[in-house]
């Protein structure tokens, strides 16, 4: 009997740890299939939305569903890595992370081009126009919608991304309807001219709204800032009346960006208009920064770039106080000459790169 009785226990705890010790061979081919495939970063970003699918309170693969790991300590879980993150609480669709993205995409570099024939009014195109080192988004849009076309221009570094046909764009409108902040004025006329009802934005934006990460991959920009050793995340808006009343101090949970208003002259032109801009400047904000946009990836790509070095930035930034002809201090002036060299020509005129070890000003010296 007491054979029998231990046998009734051992099977009951394989039952048990079966699906357990499965669920870890897959998590961990997926980790070993992304390090070969992906870089680090990219890694990082695809490894932690998975964590995160798994994790307590969301949604599990069905091999997950009846393996619930508890802490021996805390019976509601662990208070770290089991406990659901703030984030999963304004967690997004894959199809509303796509239209807050757009939105903001339009926001910051789209027009909607109104035309008047004899007294009567409509939308003939939105139109998107892009430098053509970001025709990766505009393939972004054109193949999650399977609408829209793409023009290279002939004379001018730029690329197009155009929608003219009547269905697509009302499809297109229903789906950005109450997500528009600044394009307000075209966007309204163009709900009307499509017989739908205009839905006011809320202008406080929620925490990691994606909408935020269109905004930056057009209009934003990230800055190193020599002086006080950290990367920065600027984005400026032109100020009218709907951009004035736009906030972010939720959008980077604990994270408040510091606010100015500027006036600016358009060159050649005796025009001046005001902007609103936004800049998310502190040390401690860094990893924030980072992980608001490993959740909301930038498609620009030199952008992309930029942020996703963050962490390892983090690491090295204290390298710049060591002696000029030490080893750390050649390391740091190593990566922040690749951080502003990539995809971008001008990279040699930053003031900031006569003062690191691999200048280029210094070499032609030698």
């Amino acid at each position: 009997q007491m054979m029998a009785t231990w046998d009734l226990m051992t099977n009951a705890i394989d039952y048990m740890t079966e699906p357990m010790l499965l669920g870890c061979y897959l998590t961990i081919m997926i980790y070993w299939y992304l390090m070969d495939l992906l870089d680090v970063y990219m890694y990082y970003m695809y490894y932690m939305m998975y964590m995160n699918m798994i994790s307590e309170n969301n949604s599990k693969p069905e091999v997950l569903k009846y393996s619930n790991m508890q802490s021996a300590e805390n019976h509601s879980g662990f208070s770290e890595t089991m406990r659901q993150s703030n984030m999963n609480m304004y967690k997004y669709t894959k199809d509303e992370q796509f239209w807050h993205w757009f939105a903001g995409i339009i926001d910051g570099d789209g027009n909607f081009d109104i035309r008047n024939i004899n007294g009567v009014q409509y939308l003939k195109t939105m139109r998107i126009k892009l430098h053509v080192r970001d025709i990766r988004m505009m393939s972004r849009m054109q193949n999650y919608t399977h609408m829209g076309r793409i023009n290279l221009e002939k004379t001018n570094p730029y690329v197009r991304y155009n929608m003219s046909k009547y269905e697509d764009i009302k499809y297109m409108l229903n789906n950005i309807n109450g997500l528009m902040r600044t394009k307000t004025d075209s966007f309204k006329l163009g709900c009307m001219l499509h017989n739908m009802k205009y839905i006011e934005p809320n202008y406080t934006l929620a925490p990691y709204d994606p909408y935020f990460a269109g905004l930056m991959d057009t209009d934003g920009s990230i800055m190193f800032n020599y002086n006080s050793n950290r990367i920065e995340c600027y984005l400026e808006v032109k100020d009218n009346e709907y951009s004035t009343t736009t906030n972010l101090d939720y959008v980077m949970p604990g994270y408040t960006p510091y606010v100015t208003n500027r006036t600016k002259t358009i060159k050649g032109m005796n025009k001046m208009y005001l902007s609103k801009l936004f800049r998310f400047q502190t040390v401690k904000g860094m990893p924030t920064t980072f992980d608001y946009f490993m959740h909301n990836r930038l498609y620009c790509d030199f952008k992309f770039y930029r942020m996703s070095k963050m962490p390892a930035f983090i690491e090295m930034r204290n390298y710049k106080k060591t002696p000029y002809e030490s080893n750390e201090y050649l390391m740091y002036s190593r990566f922040m000459t690749n951080w502003i060299k990539y995809k971008n020509p001008k990279w040699d005129k930053m003031p900031f790169v006569k003062n690191t070890r691999s200048s280029p000003i210094k070499e032609m010296k030698l």
